[in-house]
């Protein structure tokens, strides 16, 4: 499975990061049970799942086509 950011998505994730106690986390964890769906398990701080599932490679192959045809 693989997840595709840009660089400015991949910042804010990695700011998001978070532990329990709403301190900075150098660790995360990605969940899934199937291949459509991705959730963040590790590194919120409220401790909720969050579904990254539109950064499937998947999903973002019309951004990828986009940002090669422009650089």
């Amino acid at each position: 499975m693989c997840l595709v950011f840009s660089n400015e998505e991949m910042r804010e994730f990695m700011k998001s990061i978070k532990t329990q106690t709403g301190k900075p986390d150098r660790m995360f964890g990605f969940g899934f049970d199937s291949p459509n769906e991705v959730l963040l398990t590790r590194g919120n701080a409220d401790g909720m799942q969050r579904d990254y599932s539109a950064h499937l490679f998947k999903s973002k192959c019309a951004a990828m086509k986009t940002a090669l045809a422009s650089s």
